[in-house]
């Protein structure tokens, strides 16, 4: 039986929100929207480009899930996705060749150009699918060692991977499996205290309290674009410049955190004077069973099914293995650049 007839969940686009499942063998090696890929490959303007490309169907390639938020896992693949691109590793220029220089690595079972032909992603196998993002760490430190950066955006089980169509995609279904793992150095995303002005002050206690606990747990209440732009713009309302660090400290656990992007937003939100309040953070808050102190009552450990109430923006999706080291990679005589 092939390792790739596994199910995953599949999403009409980057926008869906409830999948279908499918085998990821057919993810892989389906050509229906290779005509698309190509006009993303050859289209010159920047804006077009990422239409197009936003319009191509998407799958986790690490689980199953119900919905795609960390909360509705239904079960692990098997399998871990790496992603090498432009952005992270300017000095690469080659990408067919960084795509068959990786087949060398005998833990990749899969490997091929992403969607734009500006980059390379792939797959391993991985010893414990509990320990997800401690084996991203360890591949990420493999990669790193040889001058290439990861996108960190796979080291969450529901991160989403675009289509591709590339002919001459890598399989490998005798592929080692990768059974490194790497302990995280947790260093939480730090704001600043601050007061803006007389009116500020009890709220600040509140927002620092419910930021406290959700670095404590590490959960994502940012779930849906809407409610994320609403918790921000009242973060800015509420708190003017010094607002962004609080609007950091709540984003950095979304599967597909960027502090670039977290940035572009927030002044999004604050030129365009968004309106919202703070009320909309802490319903979000009382949602993920987070309450400040000032409430009496105790952290709860509520589970998703017990939530107070519903998230008022569902239906939006924002959008040592002994191989895989520099020491093989020097002795099998391989170079990158």
């Amino acid at each position: 039986m092939s390792i790739f007839n596994v199910n995953i969940s599949y999403f009409k686009n980057v926008e869906s929100v409830i999948p279908v499942d499918i085998p990821l063998r057919d993810f892989l090696t389906s050509d229906k929207h290779r005509k698309t890929v190509e006009l993303v490959r050859s289209c010159i303007d920047k804006d077009d480009r990422k239409r197009i490309k936003l319009s191509l169907p998407a799958a986790t390639i690490s689980c199953r899930c119900k919905v795609r938020n960390g909360q509705s896992i239904i079960e692990h693949s098997g399998f871990l996705a790496f992603d090498i691109d432009d952005d992270h590793n300017y000095h690469i220029k080659d990408w067919p060749r960084l795509r068959d220089w990786i087949t060398l690595l005998p833990e990749v079972c899969y490997t091929s150009l992403s969607v734009s032909g500006e980059g390379v992603w792939g797959m391993v196998r991985i010893k414990y699918p509990d320990r997800h993002e401690a084996h991203f760490r360890a591949l990420e430190s493999a990669f790193k060692a040889n001058g290439i950066v990861l996108d960190p955006r796979p080291k969450k089980v529901i991160s989403l991977r675009i289509y591709s169509y590339d002919h001459n995609a890598y399989f490998n279904e005798n592929a080692v499996v990768f059974d490194a793992i790497e302990e995280a150095k947790y260093n939480p995303v730090k704001y600043n205290r601050f007061i803006r002005s007389g009116d500020a002050k009890g709220e600040k206690k509140k927002v620092e309290e419910c930021i406290k606990q959700i670095q404590a747990k590490q959960i994502d209440i940012t779930a849906g674009i809407d409610g994320w732009l609403r918790m921000g713009a009242s973060f800015s309302n509420a708190f003017g410049e010094s607002g962004r660090e609080y609007f950091h400290a709540i984003s950095q656990f979304h599967p597909d955190y960027s502090r670039k992007e977290t940035d572009e937003k927030f002044d999004t939100v604050t030129r365009n004077h968004y309106t919202a309040e703070l009320n909309h953070f802490f319903a979000r808050c009382r949602n993920n069973g987070i309450y400040y102190k000032e409430t009496g009552y105790c952290i709860s450990d509520q589970s998703a099914g017990e939530r107070v109430s519903a998230d008022p923006d569902a239906g939006f999706s924002r959008c040592k293995s002994k191989t895989l080291t520099p020491k093989v990679i020097k002795e099998n005589n391989v170079k990158l650049l």
